[in-house]
């Protein structure tokens, strides 16, 4: 009931904020995530509805980002420490706080502790506006992406209630594995690791257009033919990169490490996926780019606080990244990859 009050009452602020916007176009920033996605297709229906013409960018934490025109407003969704040189925008967050001087709204202000995607605040903030729910399967997308399976339980009941074809049960294998939820939260999922930034834009830009989930299943559209093609390019190489983890991996009492050779970003699908087989874990999936080795960070049930964790390694190995006391991402160059490998006692 506490993250449930909590989203609430960011939903209400930020749909006072956007009933007195008054602007022609927006570009929504959004992270490239599932909850990055959802919740700028959630946010893009409210503003159409004021006649706004809505652009979409996908971006990441610590990337630069390029704008290649003039908009009358910008909305920053679920991309830390990302500032822009106008005035003219907004974020919604849900990382650690940050001051700006420009409206935020972040459910972590109110509570530190609190766990609740963007995805989560925009749907009560369209709930709030719209009177209707018939958007809560996007949110769901966002949510599952974002493993906020207990925090914002409320809202996977709701979406049992609208759509109950959807969903089975609560539990986290019924979710992901055995619903059709779970399916379209991989779809969309999809759309990053395989086509990028690119590839999620599209995807934000195509939810935000339909109003019936079985749209993404159709091969009516070329955004539906696109994602589904992604899909079962991710599914394939999944299963290449599982076989190769079993064998490579390196494991200890406290982490489990494994650097992935991939052309698609897999890595925080694959640790996210590795939880349910590894509790008590620190799971660190590597992919080099560059002259950098990228991590994704996952846990489950460990004692680890995976943003303490980062801040350590900031110091140790000069690591650039945060992110979520269970989820988060890092990056080092790759000549410290040993001195990381030392303090993870591989």
């Amino acid at each position: 009931m506490k993250n449930r009050k909590i989203a609430e009452k960011v939903g209400k602020e930020l749909a006072l904020f956007l009933e007195n916007l008054k602007i022609k176009n927006a570009l929504l920033i959004h992270d490239e995530d599932c909850d990055g996605i959802s919740s700028a297709s959630i946010l893009a229906k409210l503003l159409r509805k004021k006649d706004i013409e809505i652009e979409f960018l996908a971006g990441h934490a610590g990337e630069d980002i390029k704008i290649s025109r003039k908009f009358d407003f910008y909305f920053i969704l679920d991309i830390p420490d990302l500032k822009l040189k106008t005035k003219n925008y907004a974020i919604l967050d849900h990382h650690l706080p940050t001051k700006v001087n420009v409206p935020y709204f972040n459910p972590r202000c109110i509570d530190k502790e609190a766990y609740i995607p963007v995805s989560c605040f925009v749907y009560e903030a369209y709930k709030e506006i719209v009177k209707k729910r018939d958007a809560c399967w996007l949110a769901g997308i966002g949510i599952l992406g974002d493993f906020a399976i207990k925090s914002c339980k409320y809202v996977l009941k709701e979406i049992k209630k609208e759509f109950p074809e959807l969903i089975s049960g609560f539990s986290r294998e019924l979710l992901f594995e055995k619903s059709l939820l779970g399916t379209l939260t991989k779809i969309i999922n999809s759309s990053r690791i395989v086509a990028g930034k690119r590839g999620a834009s599209m995807a934000a830009s195509f939810l935000s257009k339909i109003n019936d989930w079985k749209e993404v299943f159709k091969f009516k559209k070329k955004e539906s033919k696109l994602l589904l093609k992604w899909y079962f390019k991710y599914i394939e190489e999944m299963e290449k990169i599982l076989k190769v983890f079993e064998k490579e991996k390196l494991e200890n009492e406290k982490f489990v490490f494994f650097l992935a050779e991939s052309k698609y970003n897999l890595r925080s699908t694959l640790a996210s996926y590795l939880t349910k087989f590894y509790k008590g874990k620190v799971i660190l999936i590597g992919q080099t780019i560059g002259k950098f080795i990228h991590f994704s960070a996952r846990c489950e049930g460990c004692r680890i606080n995976l943003v303490k964790f980062i801040e350590k390694l900031k110091k140790s190995v000069n690591a650039e990244g945060g992110g979520h006391r269970q989820a988060a991402g890092f990056r080092i160059r790759e000549d410290k990859l040993n001195d990381l490998l030392s303090i993870l006692k591989f």
